[in-house]
């Protein structure tokens, strides 16, 4: 099932372990198994990036915030991505929305939105 931040439409929530995004540009979401009020899906937000090309896009321990997302998850088997796809978008528009979901729902892993 699908999951919604800020109005935009992700896709389903996958382990990170394992995903195979598409060679597009995005803005994703990590997320861990939890409830929230702010996201009602099943999972907690925990970090928002983007990406010019979300199949070569490093979220592992060579990603700044990999230390952060490893503390809350326990483990990489609790990490969960989902994207939203922005074929085309400019980087500054990427950035500009995963900044403004950053704002919104404040993760603990995106330590500027703090």
């Amino acid at each position: 099932m699908a999951v919604s931040f800020g109005g935009y439409r992700f896709s389903e929530p996958v382990r990170l372990v394992g995903w195979k995004p598409l060679p597009s540009s995005g803005v994703y979401a990590l997320l861990i198994p939890g409830s929230s009020p702010l996201t009602r899906s099943g999972y907690q937000v925990i970090y928002f990036g983007e990406s010019e090309n979300l199949s070569r896009l490093r979220v592992d321990e060579r990603h700044p915030g990999y230390p952060c997302w490893l503390l809350l998850a326990g483990s990489r088997d609790n990490l969960y991505v989902s994207a939203y796809l922005t074929y085309n978008w400019p980087k500054e528009k990427r950035q500009a929305l995963a900044k403004k979901l950053a704002a919104d729902y404040r993760p603990f892993c995106n330590y500027e939105a703090r």
